[in-house]
Parts: C-alpha cells; structure tokens; sequence
C-alpha cells in the first residue's frame, strides 16, 4: 500500500482528524485557538488555500470563523489523497458546501491559478510533501502581501521521538537480521523440492 492509500483508506472510513481518538470532533484546545486567531485576522473575502487538508479540518475552522464573524472567505482546501469528505463523514453541522476541496491535488504542484490566494494554511502538511518544491508552489500561489501560517511536527514531539525509535527498531530487524535475503534463500529451497526424496530430506532438515 502506498502512502496516498494509506491516507485514502483512513480519510474514507469517516475521520476529522488525524489523530481520531484524541479529539472529540474537531481540533481542540492550543491549536484551535491558534487556527481561530488566524482566520480571525484576515480580511473580509480574503481567499484561502489549506493543504494536506486530509478531510478538511482547518477548512472547517476557517469556515466557522468566517459565518460566525460574517467575513465571506473563499475557502479552498487541497490535498494529495482522493479526498471526498461529503460523502465519507457525517457532514450535519460543518456547512462543507462553503468549502472548495481539491482531491488528488499534491502541494508540490496544485495547478491552482497564480497570484490568486490572500492566506495559505497546513497543519502536519508541509514536512510530508517535497519542502523546497512545495515552497516554490506556495510562493507562486499567494497574492503580494498573502500569508502563510504552518504548524509542523517540532524535532522533540512525542510523534518524532516515536517514529525515530520505530526507525531504529525496524534497522534492527531489518537490516542486522537480513531477514529479507533469508527469507528469499529459503523460499527458492522450499521451491525446489519438487520429489518425494527431496522431500525427505527437508523434513529431516533443522
């Protein structure tokens, strides 16, 4: 399974976020706050993008701000997966309607139009896509004067030590083992005992 498939299948089954089991609905406490200040600070009809949206979680706080304070944003929100969160969440409530996703639509290469966002926004969105290109793109797609606002996974985070250690363990297994190569060996002997003394023999081997 590749890494789109793997985001497809979990965005399909009906999640918000990308951490399921720790938030109730939406994103909460720091982070929401931070989210709200932000679309809180642009200007009426100001156009935004967020990517890796996943199923749309920033949009969807993006767009309570913006019926809330009546600010009329153009919210736009793109991600590499096959997205399709009307059809794959319980949408009552979140007004997706107000919100322009674009599956299938990677943020080293949206073909979105130039010039043509006020606000760019992404939480754990940018550190998964090819930085230096994803820059390039996101720089030819904001407006003179637009902003960006990121929230990235910090060197410390309980996620990074986590996956460092999952890294480390799978060298381990993986690469002092070379479970791999014996794996293959073994099953090219299994392959060849096509005869009832081969057979045997391999019965009889430890």
């Amino acid at each position: 399974m590749n890494e789109n498939q793997h985001w497809e299948s979990y965005w399909t089954r009906g999640a918000l976020t990308s951490f399921q089991s720790s938030f109730q609905g939406n994103y909460e406490g720091t982070l929401r706050a931070l989210w709200e200040q932000f679309f809180r600070s642009l200007p009426e009809g100001a156009r935004i993008l967020d990517i890796g949206t996943g199923n749309g979680a920033i949009a969807i706080i993006a767009n309570e701000i913006s019926l809330s304070e009546h600010k009329n944003l153009d919210i736009h929100a793109a991600d590499k997966a096959a997205i399709d969160p009307q059809n794959s969440m319980d949408i009552s409530g979140l007004h997706l309607d107000r919100i322009h996703f674009h599956p299938q639509t990677p943020t080293e290469f949206t073909a979105l139009e130039s010039n043509s966002f006020g606000a760019i926004s992404g939480q754990y969105a940018l550190e998964y896509a090819d930085v230096p290109s994803a820059i390039t793109e996101i720089d030819r797609l904001l407006i003179q004067g637009g902003i960006i606002c990121f929230v990235l996974h910090h060197i410390d985070s309980i996620i990074l030590k986590k996956a460092r250690n999952d890294v480390k363990l799978n060298s381990i297994l993986f690469d002092e083992t070379d479970i791999f190569s014996k794996a293959r060996s073994l099953i090219a002997y299994l392959g060849n005992t096509t005869s009832p003394k081969k057979l045997q023999a391999l019965s009889r081997d430890p």
